[in-house]
C-alpha cells in the first residue's frame, strides 16, 4: 500500500522522498524503494525526479510568465532571486539565456 502511495504522491507532487516518507509515516529510503518497486511491478516508468526552484523558474519564464509572477508562484523573496535561480539552472544545464519564449 505504501509503495503505491509513495509512487503516486511523487508523480503528482514531485515532493522529496523525505517529505513523502514523513507524510506517510515511513523513512525516505522506504518511500523511494517502495515507489521504485511498485513502478517495476506495474511496468511503469520510474518515479519522476524532483523539480528544483531554478528549473521551475526557468520553465515558467520560457512559458511567458513575468519575473514577478514567478516570484509569487514559487514564494521567493523578490524578482532577482527568481532570475538568479533561473539563470543558474540555465547555465548548469547548457540552456539558452534568456529562456526562449521569454519576453
Amino acid at each position: 500500500m505504501n509503495d503505491e502511495k509513495s509512487y503516486k504522491m511523487r508523480a503528482r507532487t514531485r515532493r522529496t522522498w523525505r517529505d513523502i516518507g514523513a507524510q506517510i509515516g515511513i523513512s525516505k529510503n522506504m518511500a523511494r524503494d517502495g515507489a521504485m518497486r511498485w513502478a517495476s511491478r506495474q511496468s511503469l516508468p520510474p518515479p519522476p525526479r524532483v523539480l528544483t526552484l531554478g528549473e521551475m523558474a526557468y520553465e515558467d519564464r520560457a512559458a511567458g510568465a513575468t519575473w514577478d509572477e514567478i516570484r509569487y508562484t514559487l514564494r521567493l523573496s523578490n524578482e532577482s532571486v527568481a532570475r538568479n535561480r533561473a539563470y543558474s539552472h540555465a547555465k548548469s544545464h547548457g540552456l539558452p539565456w534568456p529562456p526562449e519564449g521569454a519576453t
